[in-house]
């Protein structure tokens, strides 16, 4: 094992993470405001299951979240980078719709500073030290001390 790979990750990798899983956990308490209103759309879709339904696309969608997470922060992956930010960007209308339409148990300003906070975790991937732990490019650049 090199010495690189052994190095500690950046604090905005660490914030990413710290910011990401704060979000998701804010998530599942919103979740309890909208769990009648997901079922209620479940039964009207004509699902008898509409309980197991809401619970597995709510767990999916939180497990899927945290695997990316810890993914990216923890394992360096640049796929699970982009597949996380490809899913926050088409969640966006879908964030919009739902305050938009005036349907939201909840008032908008949660899901829109949940969806700045995420936005700002994001960001925190594309700045020089976070770029440089994640392609494991190291800190100093080894020539300087040659």
């Amino acid at each position: 094992m090199s010495a690189e790979t052994d190095r500690p990750r950046p604090w905005t990798i660490v914030d990413f993470e710290r910011i990401m899983l704060g979000s998701l956990a804010a998530g599942l308490l919103v979740t309890g405001f909208y769990w009648d209103a997901m079922i209620a759309s479940q039964e009207a879709a004509g699902n008898a299951q509409s309980i197991g339904v809401a619970l597995f696309s709510v767990l999916f969608g939180f497990g899927l979240n945290i695997g990316l997470t810890l993914l990216i922060s923890r394992r360096r992956s640049t796929i699970a980078k982009w597949i996380a930010i490809g899913l926050f960007v088409l969640g966006l209308p879908l964030t919009f719709g739902i305050l938009v339409s005036n349907m939201s148990p909840v008032p908008p300003a949660i899901p829109l500073l949940q969806t700045f906070v995420r936005l700002v975790a994001y960001a925190l991937l594309f700045t020089p030290s976070a770029r440089r732990w994640l392609k494991r490019e190291p800190e100093i650049a080894p020539e300087i001390f040659r």
